[in-house]
């Protein structure tokens, strides 16, 4: 009985810690100039003012293409609350443009040279370039979050939705 209600107590305390973290202000977002699929530039201060999830992936990455699906749903469902997930795919226009395609990538799709991608990885706090790799950023430009690995609902529940509060319905 006492070992059930200390593993809650260290439970909640890791919740608050986390929740703590991701309410507090971090950096601004690195600078982020890239073409999309079909060429054309963007800046991440197009997407001023929303809360962005950045998320760093490849064609040829196995976990990246599990997690896309998610942020598919993500995208969808909290769109109106100013979410936008914007992928940095870091691969070729070809390859993004097919899972784009055949996931039904419903947000902005940026292309990463390869070759560039270790110094821009680096300048986003990914030092080791793992990927699938999400930054969270609020609406004023600060980085909230990072994430390696697979970006999955719960931790969306954790780090994102939280910032989107107060825009719109109450979550669920």
């Amino acid at each position: 009985m006492r070992r059930g209600l200390i593993r809650r107590v260290v439970l909640v305390a890791a919740l608050f810690s986390c929740n703590g973290w991701a309410a507090a202000a971090g950096p601004a977002a690195p600078p982020l100039s890239l073409p999309d699929l079909d060429g054309a530039n963007h800046r991440l201060q197009e997407w001023r003012g929303s809360v962005l999830v950045v998320n760093f992936w490849a064609s040829w990455c196995p976990p990246c293409i599990h997690e896309i699906p998610d942020l598919v749903r993500f995208q969808a469902r909290y769109a109106e609350r100013g979410l936008v997930v914007v992928g940095v795919g870091v691969d070729a226009v070809r390859p993004l443009g097919n899972v784009r395609r055949s996931l039904g990538i419903n947000y902005p799709v940026l292309v990463l040279d390869e070759a560039d991608s270790p110094a821009l990885l680096a300048e986003w706090g990914n030092h080791d370039g793992f990927i699938p790799y999400t930054v969270v950023v609020d609406r004023d430009g600060r980085v909230r979050y990072t994430h390696r690995g697979v970006l999955d609902g719960e931790t969306f529940n954790e780090q994102v939705a939280p910032l989107l509060a107060g825009s719109g319905e109450g979550q669920g």
